[in-house]
């Protein structure tokens, strides 16, 4: 059975949805989540399919707030961006399958499938950075924390290139859980493309996905 994005650290996605309502529901109204909540809920709204549009030009914080429907209220999270923008945004959609995604992204998403060996390279080598820098916060990288390969030109605007700006070029195979490049000559020539072009580096978890839209 292929493994869940929630899994190990969730063993069903019943638990998950435990874990983030008693957050919720524990969480001062209309005040900064602390960095463990925060970072909690950073790394499942990465999941959600507009989290790019959604983050903008950077997260601030976040926060959960009462959200007034038909007379009645609900807790919700909120965005706060670093231009002082705010936006509410589902943590129901982000553990959607899916979460409803278009053509466009699910190109995006499929496109990470077929290069996510080049990562795992990276990934199982990032022991050597160890002790350097982030270059998003200038803070060390140590053995413990939570890391992201990260691209330093965007992946988004990689793969743009490489389909010249027209996803319909790339026809999806489903594959259940996520979607592949059906001509797989076009697979292969986007993952040389990404394994010539691509420049990756290690930073934090959290600079990341609180940093701008990429």
């Amino acid at each position: 059975m292929t493994k869940k994005w929630w899994q190990p650290q969730y063993k069903r996605q019943a638990d998950l949805i435990e874990e983030i309502r008693g957050q919720i529901n524990s969480a001062r109204l209309n005040q900064p989540l602390g960095p463990a909540n925060e970072a909690f809920f950073l790394w499942v709204l990465s999941h959600h399919h507009e989290f790019e549009e959604k983050r903008g030009c950077g997260i601030r914080h976040l926060e959960v707030r009462e959200n007034w429907f038909h007379g009645k209220a609900t807790r919700g999270l909120w965005i706060v961006r670093t231009d002082g923008s705010e936006i509410d945004i589902s943590w129901r959609t982000a553990i959607k399958q899916g979460g409803a995604m278009g053509h466009e992204a699910n190109v995006k998403a499929a496109a990470r499938h077929e290069v996510a060996d080049q990562i795992e390279k990276f990934r199982a080598s990032s022991w050597i950075h160890l002790g350097e820098l982030c270059e998003l916060c200038s803070e060390p990288l140590l053995q413990g924390q939570l890391h992201h390969v990260d691209h330093i030109e965007p992946f988004d605007e990689l793969l743009r290139d490489f389909v010249c700006d027209d996803y319909s070029l790339i026809q999806l195979k489903d594959k259940g859980l996520y979607g592949e490049f059906a001509c797989r000559g076009m697979a292969a020539q986007w993952s040389q493309y990404h394994a010539y072009n691509a420049k990756l580096r290690l930073v934090h978890a959290v600079c990341n996905l609180r940093r701008g839209k990429k």
